[in-house]
């Protein structure tokens, strides 16, 4: 039997973590929304969304537009990175390299971090890891 492997984070992974390490986190990323990226409702995370476009409204207000029409405030939702949003975030400020091993990966970052990951653990769940860990260091930004 074939066991599909997912490319994406899920509410769960992305709720786990404080908000005082993901809001900053995604300010020193430069996350930004494109159509096509999937995120959820803080409020609400049992049901992922795909972003058909964004606006600004009349008080500056970034606005995510899914579910055919439907709007709703930026700082009311969180991403849900994929295995290549990850690397990108990864990648932003220092160098990174990505090695696998046998069943797992090790991540080298900025010649100063070194993370491995446990055993079964997916490579999206890895970087996501990865990347908080790195946040967490204080060494993430220059």
């Amino acid at each position: 039997m074939f066991i599909r492997q997912r490319d994406i984070l899920t509410p769960e992974e992305v709720l786990s973590i404080d908000k005082e390490i993901l809001e900053p986190l995604f300010e020193k990323t430069w996350f930004d929304y494109k159509p096509g990226d999937q995120f959820f409702i803080i409020e609400q995370p049992e049901t992922p969304y795909v972003i058909e476009s964004t606006m600004l409204d009349e008080d500056y207000h970034y606005i995510l537009i899914y579910g055919n029409g439907q709007k709703i405030i930026y700082s009311d939702a969180y991403p849900l990175f994929t295995t290549g949003m990850l690397i990108e975030c990864l990648s932003l400020h220092h160098a990174f390299i990505l090695h696998s091993f046998g069943n797992g990966w090790i991540v080298l970052w900025d010649s100063m971090i070194s993370i491995e990951s446990e055993k079964g653990e997916l490579l999206v769940s890895f970087l996501w890891r990865a990347l908080i860990e790195i946040e967490k260091s204080g060494t993430f930004f220059w």
